[in-house]
């Protein structure tokens, strides 16, 4: 269990640190202060300058919470396991 607590406190400041950047972007974009350097164009809008930086940050963001997601799938069916060869 006390490898599920850092886990955890791992996940939420991961979280924590995606929402904030999120925050961050959005604001950056919405005061068009965020070029977008993508194939040389500077004269996307801010939705679209979000929606690319969205993209990337998400694929950082989504790589904990896979691995939280595998870990507590590995064990529930180690769980089930020790307690069927007990019965």
């Amino acid at each position: 269990m006390k490898k599920w607590k850092i886990i955890k406190i791992i996940t939420i400041g991961v979280l924590a640190l995606f929402i904030v950047s999120q925050v961050y972007d959005a604001v950056q974009c919405m005061q068009l202060q965020y070029p977008q350097l993508a194939l040389g164009i500077e004269t996307f809008s801010w939705i679209e300058q979000y929606s690319i930086q969205l993209t990337f940050t998400m694929i950082w963001a989504g790589i904990p919470l896979i691995v939280d997601i595998v870990l507590l799938i590995i064990s529930i069916v180690k769980t089930r396991k020790q307690g069927k060869q007990m019965i």
